[in-house]
């Protein structure tokens, strides 16, 4: 054995079963929890519950009693329009949601289209509108139309005056 490797050797599985902890400890932080994005049957059951209650004539929110429970977010829903039928057309999973494509009939006004709602969580399972989805993820919401239709605000202050603005100026000839 080479003296100067003397003392590297003992250590050499020491630092191999750290390094191998510290590399699995990663790989297994990496993925989402699976129980997070609800499998399609649930997804299925809790949009179809949140478009039911719609038809109802109730608003988004906690819908209760259920188990699990389940939190509707949808800020494009007009006053006073009420849904008349809706079909799931399609379903997309990823690792964060489970996406499913709703066509919605409306009454009050007439209207028909084609919604995503993202579905995720466990108890709640949350079901977000795509565009509200959206908004959230870029820090952003809808405005309130109040706030839209509010008076402009006070002007801003005119720029400081400079201490030399009121001395009388020399002419432009007058020796200096």
């Amino acid at each position: 054995m080479n003296p100067n490797r003397r003392g590297v050797w003992p250590w050499r599985p020491v630092i191999c079963g750290l390094l191998a902890a510290a590399l699995a400890g990663c790989h297994a932080r990496s993925a989402a929890p699976a129980n997070l994005v609800p499998d399609s049957a649930r997804a299925r059951w809790a949009v179809g519950r949140a478009m039911e209650l719609w038809k109802a004539g109730r608003p988004t929110g906690v819908i209760e009693p259920t188990e699990p429970r389940i939190q509707v977010v949808d800020s494009n829903r007009k006053a006073g329009q009420v849904l008349e039928d809706y079909r799931i057309l399609a379903e997309t999973s990823s690792l964060r949601e489970r996406t499913l494509s709703v066509r919605v009939r409306l009454r009050g006004p007439d209207e028909e289209a084609v919604v995503r709602y993202l579905v995720m969580g466990a108890d709640p399972i949350l079901v977000f509108r795509q565009e509200d989805y959206d908004l959230m993820m870029h820090w952003e919401h809808k405005m309130d139309p109040e706030a839209e239709d509010a008076a402009p605000g006070p002007e801003p202050p005119a720029a400081p005056r400079r201490a030399d603005e009121d001395l009388p100026r020399r002419p432009s000839g007058a020796p200096g």
